[in-house]
This record gives structure tokens, sequence and C-alpha cells, in this order.
């Protein structure tokens, strides 16, 4: 059998499937991307970063203040893909 062949009987065997495809809600995306991002910049203003980033997480590595925006990111990134992976929005 060359591969010619064995190409052919391959894509004839296996069946179509016809996935749904639910698009993606750009609207609930750049809501949760804005609201991560004024967390982040209400953090940064109030002082709650620069005064945490005098303290270190891990000497040498990484402070405080980095930790904290790192946390905001997570938790901006989570509750955008919780809502997709549970069919609801995240953020109403």
């Amino acid at each position: 059998m060359t591969d010619q062949t064995r190409l052919s009987t391959m894509d004839e065997s296996a069946p179509a499937q016809d996935v749904p495809d639910p698009g993606i809600p750009w609207r609930l995306v750049i809501q949760t991307g804005l609201i991560g991002a004024a967390v982040a910049i209400y953090a940064c203003l109030v002082g709650i970063v620069p005064v945490f980033h005098e303290r270190p997480m891990v000497q040498g590595i990484i402070s405080l203040g980095q930790t904290f925006m790192v946390l905001i990111l997570f938790g901006t990134g989570y509750l955008a893909a919780r809502g997709r992976t549970r069919g609801a929005p995240a953020i109403a």
C-alpha cells in the first residue's frame, strides 16, 4: 500500500464531526480585562504595591508588591476562565 492510498483511506473512513462553535464573548473578555486593570491601577495608586514592594517574598527574586500584582492578574484570569468552563459569565 502506498502512502497516497493509505492517506486517502484514512480520510474517507474518519467521519466528519460538526463541532458547534460558541464563539468568543468579546464583550465579557474586554470587560473582565478592564476590571482587572482597574484593580491593579487602584492598588498602585492607593500605595499598596509600593509599600509591599519593600518587603521581599523571596530575597533578591520577587517582592511582596510584585507578588500582589501577579495575584491580581491570576485572579482576573481565573474569573475570565471560570465563566467559559461553566457556561455562565463570570462577571455580570
